[in-house]
């Protein structure tokens, strides 16, 4: 029965129970608004882990179609030179070109932009990002990047190891002055 804002409820036993009527919506509204709160950040949470697994998922395929399967058995082939050529993350080579930023361009041609960046552990390099990639030469670029890897000459700039994570490879050399690149 309801009088004014109180509920009462009679039990068996004629005992007269007596309940605030607004602490009960109260309690019902905060447990509404609580339950959408977390539904909401629950759809938040598993549309970034969604976003996360597409985007590992484009680098994988990335990686394959750029040849990076072929480049790990040519490096593991290549004795003694496994650790010098080294596979990078897109994500370290954008961190060390700034994003690719303009103003770090030290050079463009029909290849590709090539880019100055500073490596996590301070090593100065240059970065070339290629233009598409014709997928009938990736052989041929994955020889180039074995062999260029190899070079030790004073007058050629050490391949220290490329990217193959985004749409186009990306080479890294290092550079003891990129300005005379």
């Amino acid at each position: 029965m309801l009088l004014g804002s109180h509920i009462y409820i009679y039990a068996d036993d004629c005992t007269c129970q007596q309940i605030n009527f607004f602490f009960v919506v109260n309690n019902a509204v905060i447990g509404a608004v609580v339950l959408a709160l977390s539904s909401l950040m629950g759809i938040w949470w598993l549309y970034k882990l969604v976003k996360k697994w597409q985007k590992i998922e484009l680098k994988k395929k990335f990686f394959k179609r750029n040849g990076g399967l072929l480049l790990q058995q040519e490096l593991l082939a290549a004795e003694g030179w496994v650790q010098k050529t080294k596979i990078y993350s897109s994500k370290g080579l954008e961190v060390a070109t700034d994003r690719f930023n303009v103003n770090r361009i030290l050079g463009q041609g029909g290849q590709g932009t090539v880019y100055k960046g500073m490596l996590a552990d301070g090593r100065i390099v240059a970065v070339k990002k290629s233009v598409v990639v014709d997928e009938g030469k990736l052989e041929e670029f994955i020889n180039e990047v074995v062999v260029l890897s190899q070079i030790n000459h004073r007058n050629v700039v050490k391949l220290l190891g490329c990217c193959l994570e985004t749409e186009v490879p990306l080479l890294g050399s290092f550079t003891s002055s990129v300005a005379s690149l």
